[in-house]
This record gives C-alpha cells, structure tokens and sequence, in this order.
C-alpha cells in the first residue's frame, strides 16, 4: 500500500543520515510525479504534522524536508488538509510557508481567506518570507486588505517589490489607492532604477539583453516595467515628464510600457514612436494586443500583413525564453523570415494557419514553424492556437516539402499520443460496510484466540467465508469498473458496460450525495456513475484543465 511506503518516508526525512534524507525525499517526489495518486487522508495530515517539527540541520539547498512534505500534501485540496496547514503553520520552514500560502489562496474561500490575512499580515510585520506573488495578486481585494495593514513595508529592503506588485494588483480594483503616501516613494525608487537602466541605455541591443546581460538586465527592467505601470495608475502632471522620457528608451518592451500610458492619459507622442514599437519583434506581439484588450486596436499601424509580423514574433520570443544550453549558451535568432504557409485544422477541427520560419542562431540556419492562426476568426487574425516550436532542425537539410511533411507527422504523432493519453483515472473504493465488516471478522478471530478456540471457533468462520466471498465480487467489480479521462473524452466502465462522452459535448456536470452526473449539449443526462467513485476535488481539477482551452467551456460543480 502507498500509505505504507509514505509512512516510512516520512521516518526517513528524519533520519540523521543526509543520505537517506536524500533518498527519501527523492522517492517522494517520485510519488509526487505519480498521476491520479490517491492517499489516506490520515497519512496526509500527519504529513503536515511532520513537516512542522524539527529535522536535522541541512548540508545542503535540498535538505528542506518541511517543504517538499508540504508541497506534497497541497496536491490533495481537501478540507482536512485546510484545517492541518493552519493548525501547524508557525512550525514551518519558510519555504513550506510560502507553499502554503499559495495553496491556500486557491480555496478562494472567505473563511480560509480571513484567518490567512491575519498569518501574513503576521510575518510580514515581524520577519522575513518570500510570498506567492503571482497568485496574491490575482485575488486584489484581498492584496488591499493586505496592503491596509503592511504598506508601511514599502521601506523594507525585502518586501520593498512585493508592495510595488501588490499597489499593482489593488490600483485595478480601486485606482489611486494611497496616491499621497505612494506617490512620492515611488518616485524616488524610480529615479535610483532609472540610473541604474541608463547605464545600459546607450548600448543596448537585444542580443546582449538575452546573450550577455541576461539576468543583470532582466532585473532591472523588470522593476522599471512596474514604476512605469505605476506611474499610469498614479498619474499626475508630475509623473508626465518621467514617461515622456520613457519614450527615448531604447529598449522597446520599455519605450511599450510608456506610449501605453501616453495612450490611457492622451499625453501627445510621436506616431513613428508607435510604429516602432509594433514593429519591433520583442514588442510587436506586447503593442497589438495591449491596444486590442484596451478596445483601440485602430490606433495599430501594421493595417495588412499583422499577422506575419505577429508570426516573426512569435518565433523569435519563444526561442529567446528557451532554456539555456548545457554550456550556458543562450539561443538568440537572427533574420527570422517567413519560408511558406500552410493550413490545416485542430482537433475539434476548426481551420488554421501555420508559417514555415528559417532563423539564424549561432550562424546556423534552422527551421521552426509558428502558428497556427484561427482563421474563424478571420484571415489576418492574430488569435492563436499557440503551436508554435524548433526543433533545431538545419534548414537546407530538407526541402520545404520535407520540413512540411515532417510537421504533420509530428503532428499526428503528437495527436494519438494525446488521444491516448489518461489524464485521469480513479477506481471505486472498498466500501465502508466492507470495512466495518472486516472489523466484526477481526474481532472475532481476537476473542477466539483469547477466549479459547474450542468456544468462539464457530462464531468466526461462517463471518469469515463471508467477507471472502464479498470481497472476491467486490474486487471483480472494482477491477471492471472506473472513471477515466483519456484524451478528450470522459469514459465510465462499469462492469462490462463502458459509456463515453466527448469533453466538448458536456454542458455541465452536478453532483448530489450519492451519484455525479453529465449533460450533453442537450442538457440531457448523459452518463451517471456513483459519487465515491472519485476524489471529486482531484475529478473537478482535472476536468477544468481539461476544458479551460474550449470555446463553450461545460459548467463543473465546484
């Protein structure tokens, strides 16, 4: 059984050996990686227990045992697993708390949201932790209730840039918030990043940002991205000289973050400053679809042809973010240019376009393919199913023909793969009367063995043969019965009867106690299976990440 094998893991984290901590941390994330895992939930709040108590000091980074038992646990969202973090929170390592945090923000409910903005609230006035910054800021009335009690932070050297992306989040539900107490800090802030970006300024190229500047740079610009998006959020006639000099940036991902805000407060700008931004391949992508989500996509200037130029982009961003090599050689692509298009469709067969691209990287030329462009959505359209990839790939090795034909058997390759591949799956459990069956036999045998067999010997046996016989039709019928998603699809086996659903035939999917059940588009029942058949947190996680990409997403019961 996996609660056994966990159980001695989590004897061997303790262990004064960083060797056997090592291999038993390794086996853990091993489960981890496990698909569909489903464990006692016993075994997994005596985790969290675990993880709040003392280990031996680490040798080394991954000598943090708290963590990686708590990272573990956050994969079941059950109530329990709530109630066992909030119980044990202050014992944690600050790794394991910051895990935590995040975790608990995806319950996204009131309670739970209450009791941990006092916990954060807590360490942030009295220490030092790393915070779950993407995911706290995605929630911005409860970053202001944050903010409400720790802006004073904001001279804090370590949470100094939290607060900045928290200002962030709050100005989108409630705009200028604090402006009197802010404005001036940020001001200063800006002006001392600003100095520190200039001496980059007068030399940049985007080949030394991703080749030699690298994380240096990226640090910097990334601070000068927030002041400037603050800066729109906290305008004044005082800020106007600051973006306006923006403007002269040579960075364009910068030079973007400000004509955006010349845009949103009509400070007048050059026209060519906007064409240079939306033809520049690190920004294109950025200035089309800034202005489209603002509702003045009018004001792009690439009137025919966008979505070549999107398509040049996006070839080239998504090579610049690949890893880096072994060597510590970035990729960087040079004279990307469009060889040929194609069409063909998706999986729900809606039409596309890909484009055949040829870069230079290292001074070798190689073939990528970006795409594919919904063309429901017309034939210039920049709405994307996002496929696009290199596979390093020499260019001259084959013809355009060959690099084509090796696409769709990619392609089709990748399909039956996916088709194939099981997303989910959970089996019925041994019921409760089982267990409390097997309990009675237990029982029992002990009475009988303590009593003397001659007196209970008959009292045991017929019980026995009985819960042998139960449990050989139980264990027939589990072993014939589950609830899988298989590629696209939703299949319910039970016994030799096997019933499936196309995932974007579903309309909704409710439960009540005892059965859940799928709708077709009809909003017709379509499949029914017992509700204890599944972990329903697991089965709703998977089928939302199932269907997030669709058009008509079905409603799943949370």
């Amino acid at each position: 059984m996996i609660e056994l094998k966990l159980r001695n893991i989590m004897k061997q984290v303790k262990s004064g050996s960083p060797e056997k901590r090592f291999q038993a941390l390794d086996q853990l994330n091993q489960y981890k990686q496990t698909e569909n895992l489903e464990i006692q939930v016993d075994v997994l709040t005596d985790m969290v227990k675990l993880a709040a108590g003392h280990f031996p000091d680490p040798v080394d980074r991954w000598d943090v045992p708290s963590y990686y038992l708590v990272d573990f646990v956050c994969d079941f969202p059950m109530e329990e697993i709530v109630k066992a973090i909030f119980k044990h929170f202050d014992g944690f390592h600050p790794w394991a708390k910051e895990r935590a945090i995040e975790f608990l923000l995806h319950t996204e409910d009131e309670g739970v949201f209450h009791e941990l903005e006092e916990k954060i609230v807590d360490l942030m006035l009295n220490g030092e932790i790393d915070l779950p910054i993407e995911t706290l800021t995605s929630y911005p009335v409860f970053s202001r209730d944050i903010l409400d009690k720790t802006l004073e932070c904001i001279h804090s050297t370590h949470y100094k840039y939290y607060i900045y992306d928290l200002l962030l989040a709050v100005n989108s539900y409630q705009p200028g918030y604090r402006m009197e107490e802010v404005l001036p800090i940020l001001m200063a802030d800006y002006g001392r990043i600003k100095e520190q970006y200039l001496k980059y300024d007068a030399e940049y190229k985007d080949e030394y940002v991703y080749k030699s500047w690298k994380d240096s740079y990226f640090s910097i610009r990334a601070k000068m991205v927030i002041f400037i998006r603050l800066m729109d959020c906290y305008f004044k006639e005082s800020t106007t000289s600051e973006i306006k000099l923006a403007l002269s940036f040579q960075d364009p991902v910068l030079k973007t973050e400000a004509l955006l805000v010349c845009i949103e407060k009509a400070v007048p700008f050059e026209p060519f400053i906007l064409t240079q931004c939306a033809e520049k391949l690190e920004s294109a992508e950025m200035v089309y679809w800034e202005l489209k989500n603002r509702n003045k996509e009018h004001l792009y200037p690439v009137k025919e042809g966008k979505q070549k130029l999107l398509a040049k982009s996006r070839m080239y961003l998504h090579i610049v973010h690949l890893p880096e090599e072994e060597e510590g050689q970035a990729h960087f692509p040079e004279n990307i240019q469009i060889e040929h298009e194609f069409e063909t469709d998706n999986l729900y067969g809606q039409p596309l376009r890909y484009y055949l691209m040829s870069f230079l990287d290292g001074g070798t030329k190689y073939a990528g393919f970006a795409g594919g462009y919904a063309l429901e959505e017309g034939d210039d359209t920049a709405y994307m199913w996002d496929g696009t990839y290199t596979d390093f790939v020499e260019f001259d090795s084959k013809s355009i023909d060959g690099h084509i034909s090796a696409f769709f058997a990619d392609r089709e390759e990748s399909k039956q793969n996916y088709e194939q591949y099981i997303h989910y799956e959970s089996k019925p459990k041994v019921s409760k009367g089982m267990w409390f069956l097997y309990g009675l036999v237990i029982w029992q045998w002990s009475n009988a063995l303590i009593k003397g067999i001659a007196e209970y010997a008959m009292i045991p046996i017929p019980l026995t043969i009985l819960a042998i016989i139960l449990t050989v039709f139980q264990q027939r019928k589990i072993k014939r019965s589950k609830v899988s998603i298989v590629g696209r699809k939703l299949i319910v086996n039970n016994g030799n009867k096997e019933k499936e659903i196309a995932l974007e035939d579903i309309k909704k999917v409710e439960y009540t106690k005892k059965q859940i059940l799928v709708y077709n588009k009809e909003n017709k029942a379509e499949m029914a299976f017992p509700f204890s058949w599944v972990s329903y947190p697991l089965f709703y996680h998977h089928m939302v990440e199932q269907t997030a990409h669709l058009r008509e997403r079905p409603f799943i019961q949370d």
